[in-house]
């Protein structure tokens, strides 16, 4: 979790060497992964310092804000990874609702985000995703973690374009 004191960072490799580049958020939150479609269309994700999702958006000349939705209900939220098949991308996580930390996955269409309501094990007494990866729009695989009584257990989910649904 990131706090007063950190500040993202962000490197661009020229093919030479790396460079730092100011970020919207270089002086709060933290970014955990990136994904590009094009040299002129990466994001960014992560948290920010108020503990919720943050997205970056790089248009080919510098990096601009882009808020991700804030599921309802959520106190915090976070993103672990991304996925930017095309203009479209997919970004997942979790987010504490109700007590509960339960996997969060949202879609940015290129102009914004959408949350896309992912499913959570019975009885988990916490879910995570920690990674997607996407082949098109309509075709996503995301991997983390859930709390069972007996301990953390895989899940697996799969995005169709429309729903998310818990394959393992």
């Amino acid at each position: 979790e990131p706090s007063s004191s950190t500040a993202s960072l962000t490197e661009r490799w020229n093919g030479t060497k790396w460079a730092v580049v100011t970020t919207p958020s270089s002086t709060d939150g933290q970014l955990a992964a990136d994904a590009c479609a094009s040299g002129a269309a990466c994001l960014a994700v992560g948290n920010d310092d108020s503990n919720h999702a943050l997205g970056q958006l790089w248009n080919g000349s510098k990096w601009l804000a882009e808020p991700p939705a804030r599921p309802p209900g959520a106190i915090r939220s976070a993103f672990a990874a991304v996925s930017c098949p095309g203009p479209a991308c997919v970004a997942v996580g979790d987010d504490f609702t109700a007590g509960t930390v339960v996997s969060l996955a949202e879609g940015w269409s290129g102009t914004k985000w959408a949350v896309e309501p992912t499913p959570n094990p019975g009885g988990a007494a916490y879910t995570l995703l920690q990674g997607v990866a996407c082949t098109s729009a309509g075709n996503c695989w995301a991997a983390g973690e859930w709390g069972s009584a007996t301990g953390p257990r895989t899940l697996i989910e799969h995005w169709t374009g429309s729903a998310w649904s818990i394959t393992a």
